[in-house]
């Protein structure tokens, strides 16, 4: 047992102090020896440890936490925004939707929701659009969702929302895929005369294969 010693008006005091214990004030004002317990402990060296289980939701602030901090393979959205001219330009210029998730792993694509603010012109020609591995253009990277079709985007003449499903039934090789960027593109030829805007809601995750 080891302790301090207090030099105070009545004298001097000695309080013990064992090993990984600190000094508190009481409710009366004096220092006494405790132990520290709960959601974190102490060594005698002064390293504090946050106990196993001891970070709960409750104690974590509302939109506090990003995407960086969670396991790669829990959800994540992503928003990208896509002016008239860029789905007019996708059979030539594909859009990046996610960044190249690191070495030996690939981008898993649940879904793509299209928020459509329609203007005034339906857009024309154009051909099918798929979400793709790759930066290649007039849509002939290796699939990574399912297309939509030319016609379900010309046909829109009102603003509201289109969704592409999770992975098309295509095989991909495994250095097509993986480390690689997710771009959406479309085959055929440009769309032509639309004038509408879009924000999608891209819901991925990114795994590990085996």
């Amino acid at each position: 047992m080891s302790g301090l010693v207090a030099i105070t008006n009545a004298g001097v005091t000695s309080i013990p102090l064992a090993s990984a214990d600190i000094l508190v004030g009481s409710a009366g004002g004096a220092a006494a020896a405790v132990a520290v317990t709960g959601d974190v402990t102490i060594s005698n060296s002064g390293v504090t440890t946050i106990g196993s289980g001891a970070v709960t939701g409750s104690k974590i602030a509302n939109n506090a936490v990003d995407y960086a901090q969670i396991a790669l393979d829990v959800a994540a959205t992503a928003t990208v925004t896509l002016t008239a001219a860029q789905i007019k330009a996708l059979y030539d210029t594909p859009v990046q939707l996610i960044a190249a998730p690191g070495s030996g792993k690939l981008i898993l694509i649940d879904s793509i929701l299209w928020d459509i603010a329609f203007v005034t012109t339906q857009y024309t020609a154009g051909g099918a659009i798929q979400a793709q591995y790759g930066n290649s253009a007039h849509g002939a990277g290796s699939p990574a969702s399912a297309s939509i079709a030319a016609a379900t985007l010309n046909g829109v003449a009102a603003s509201g929302y289109l969704a592409n499903g999770s992975g098309a039934a295509t095989l991909n090789a495994p250095a097509t895929v993986l480390n690689t960027a997710v771009y959406l593109s479309n085959a055929t030829q440009d769309f032509a005369s639309g004038d509408s805007t879009v924000t999608l809601y891209v819901r991925y995750r990114v795994v590990t294969p085996a």
